[in-house]
């Protein structure tokens, strides 16, 4: 039987202050039976505290094996009941993998059919059940897009995994780590008698079609992919080596991701248009500038609606700025002549690994093609973020950065580029969030609240532009 692995900080009872209180929905033998915990004459849902800023799904395998010694795979989360979603508590419906043998002192395996009968004192308790149980039964079925909800799929997947490794002389070791929870949507690292490898499914097609793609066009700068499942939107990888950028305090380090960012850019460059079919935004300077105008209109409706001061409502003369400023800047780029290639949008230190060997990005649902300088500046602006004490760094990264373009443009073309693209940046990265052309009537008070945030950003961009 494969085992799960406990991750660092994974265990039941975790050194994070901040939790979550949440509930078990615990079933076994194709959802037949649900773990119930005796309390005296009564019967309740396993309770567990989980750590509110980490990944729910490591924590769970590991409390049902530390308690009850399970091993268990997730299903999905429990959110509405009779359509209402704000429940008190978090509830996770999992998946014994054993099927047989006693139960652990304190809990009892309840039999489905009969759980009407059950003496739980807690109404909420059997409303979640029935609607978890309802859920599962649906996915069963397959009527809902959900094949990670649906009993019995880690032991198909498993099978799938082995039958791609034994051509390449690796056995799976029966151990491995669930990061996920959801129908859709799967991450589990497993360990071979080798390297270890991840496999990972994605709810939006775009993420796996932008993947793949980049696996064949530039595979010396993502994992390396053995095998992919079209049908679950999938992909088996090998594990990258490496730090996460985020883990790693060395100039050498943030250099070597940035000269491995345009090396990346510039070996993809000639296929921005089967990037963009595959998936990618498309960011490139003709369509920022046909979004100036809408968004900043946008932009002074909801500034209108802002319900304090501070922050600063920018008015009508100061978008005026904004907006000038954008249309010259986006002139001056295209003058440039740089070819505009791959960015991301979420190009975060968790999606980056350095080593010695190479610099690997993971993680390309919010991949796009846009002006190249504009993912330096979303790399820059993290690094500022967890290195705020070491600014006298930003100037080696950039010429890190800057090398490998210097076969494309002079020093002096990227050093002009370079004082124009922060303001770009800010706006290429507003108008890909997702929601704002959708009307001010459905914009949401958090997106509201980014939009207003971002447009005073470039409003600060733009004084520093000189036009």
């Amino acid at each position: 039987m494969h085992t799960p692995v406990t991750p660092p900080n994974a265990t039941s009872q975790p050194s994070n202050t901040e939790t979550v209180h949440s509930r078990l929905i615990l079933t076994r033998n194709g959802i037949s039976e649900v773990l119930l915990v005796i309390e005296g004459s009564h019967l309740s849902l396993p309770r567990v505290e989980l750590p509110k800023w980490e990944r729910p799904a490591p924590h769970l395998v590991a409390h049902a094996r530390e308690q009850w010694q399970l091993d268990a795979i997730g299903l999905f989360a429990q959110q509405t009941v009779n359509g209402v979603s704000e429940l008190a508590e978090r509830f996770y419906v999992l998946e014994s993998r054993q099927n047989s043998g006693s139960p652990p002192e304190g809990v009892v395996w309840y039999p489905i059919v009969g759980i009407d009968h059950a003496p739980l004192p807690s109404v909420t308790d059997s409303s979640v059940l029935e609607a978890a149980i309802s859920q599962v039964k649906m996915y069963e079925r397959g009527q809902g897009a959900g094949t990670f909800a649906r009993s019995g799929w880690f032991e198909e997947l498993s099978t799938w995994i082995q039958s791609h490794l034994t051509p390449l002389g690796l056995k799976l070791s029966g151990q491995w780590s669930q990061y996920s929870i959801s129908p859709s949507y799967c991450l589990v690292r497993y360990e071979t008698n080798g390297p270890k490898v991840w496999f990972k499914a994605v709810g939006d097609p775009r993420e796996y079609t932008i993947t793949t793609k980049l696996a064949e066009l530039c595979p010396a700068h993502l994992p390396t992919v053995i095998a992919t499942r079209p049908d679950l939107r999938g992909w088996l990888a090998f594990e990258a080596k490496g730090r996460h950028l985020n883990e790693i305090g060395d100039l050498e380090d943030w250099k070597a991701a940035a000269c491995s960012l345009a090396a990346l850019q510039l070996e993809t460059a000639a296929s921005s248009d089967a990037l963009i079919a595959a998936g990618c935004a498309d960011l490139r300077l003709t369509q920022l500038r046909d979004l100036i105008e809408p968004f900043l209109q946008v932009v002074a409706e909801l500034m209108t609606r802002q319900p304090s001061c501070p922050p600063r409502i920018l008015g009508r003369q100061d978008l005026q700025v904004v907006e000038r400023k954008l249309k010259f800047a986006c002139q001056r780029l295209e003058a440039f002549g740089l070819p505009e290639t791959l960015g991301n949008a979420d190009l975060n230190p968790g999606n980056i690994l350095v080593s010695q060997e190479r610099t690997v990005f993971i993680d390309w649902m919010h991949g796009n093609i846009s002006h190249p300088l504009i993912a330096l500046e979303h790399l820059l602006a993290i690094f500022r973020r967890l290195r705020p004490a070491l600014g006298t760094w930003e100037q080696s990264i950039r010429d890190a950065y800057s090398l490998p373009w210097r076969k494309l443009a002079s020093s002096e073309t990227l050093a002009s580029a370079c004082q124009l693209t922060p303001l770009v940046a800010a706006f290429a990265f507003a108008v890909g969030c997702t929601g704002w052309r959708d009307g001010l009537q459905t914009a949401t008070p958090n997106l509201a609240k980014l939009m207003r945030a971002l447009g005073r950003r470039m409003h600060e961009e733009a004084q520093r532009i000189s036009a």
